[in-house]
């Protein structure tokens, strides 16, 4: 009898866990995310987008300390928020989070175009949607999740990082012109693309944008590399909730304060001086000494 009861007992405390955990989630509405065709296969998205829901399937949120070789953490652990690019969350996200758990970080992954009911996969997103569209969704659950780890008590919430590439990349440039200091310590952006919804007029946490030396994707020439490509404010797809004015006229610019570049290795202490890069460019105005290997490049550090 007793023996029962303890079981009972364990199972009311199961359903009262659930229960908790159903609490949090925000599944997508009927009407998310609509798709529309804006020329033969090349798509972008109207209405409403969808919030990030904890409880998606492709959500996962793994803490340190697993496994023989994890690294046994002390107190709550870090996060690392990794925003997937314009293909979707796939295994480069996920390789990253397994990485950053055996260091002693939390890591969170998500796919933004999933919580939006688009499971197309690369055949939809790579090539047939606007960078605009993408970006849109990517950051409506970028912040959520953000919103959502920052009242995580798994974690320590006074230490979070991101780190999103291409159009993650791009999202979280205006991810660090939202958030605050006092939760998040640094965003890293790599390779960032100039198209999509634009930057913000200032940011408010440390930023590094990486890019390769060698790295022309998408480019429409060999020496077309990333980090050179510019992109007129009048093409962004202004979106409203990320941090920036509307659009002025394609004659004037926006700006963000952008500290000088700086190679990956070697982060100085000395505080730089700030210099203006033009928000529909991210082309560098400055004359750079890169690496010679195609998987280094150099950083554009910026900061409050």
């Amino acid at each position: 009898m007793r023996l029962k009861n303890i079981f009972v007992g364990l199972g009311l405390f199961a359903l009262m866990l659930v229960s908790v955990q159903a609490s949090d989630c925000r599944p997508a509405p009927p009407d998310v995310a609509e798709l529309v065709q804006i020329r033969p296969n090349y798509h972008t998205v109207r209405g409403p987008l969808a919030e990030f829901d904890p409880c998606h399937k492709s959500v996962e949120f793994s803490l340190p300390g697993g496994g023989l070789f994890g690294k046994k953490v002390e107190g709550k652990p870090p996060l690392v928020i990794l925003v997937h690019g314009g293909g979707g969350l796939g295994t480069l996200e996920k390789n990253m989070a397994r990485a950053l758990n055996r260091k002693g970080y939390a890591t969170l992954v998500f796919d933004a175009y999933q919580m939006n009911n688009f499971y197309q996969g690369l055949s939809l997103f790579l090539t047939g949607m606007t960078n605009g569209g993408r970006q849109r969704m990517i950051y409506k659950a970028t912040f959520g999740a953000y919103q959502w780890a920052i009242v995580n008590p798994k974690i320590d919430t006074s230490k979070i990082f991101f780190h999103g590439v291409s159009n993650g990349g791009s999202v979280l440039l205006n991810i660090a012109g939202a958030v605050d200091p006092n939760h998040v310590k640094g965003v890293f952006s790599e390779g960032p693309s100039p198209a999509g919804i634009g930057m913000p007029h200032k940011i408010n946490v440390p930023l590094r944008m990486v890019f390769g030396k060698l790295d022309n994707y998408g480019g429409k020439a060999e020496d077309d590399w990333m980090w050179q490509r510019i992109e007129p404010c009048f093409t962004l797809d202004y979106y409203r909730p990320a941090p920036r004015e509307p659009p002025r006229p394609a004659i004037t610019w926006q700006t963000l304060r952008v500290i000088r570049l700086r190679h990956i290795s070697g982060m100085s202490s000395r505080r730089p001086q700030a210099q203006t890069l033009k928000c529909g460019f991210m082309r560098m105005q400055h004359t750079v000494s890169l690496l010679d290997r195609s998987t280094a490049g150099f950083a554009c550090t910026a900061g409050p």
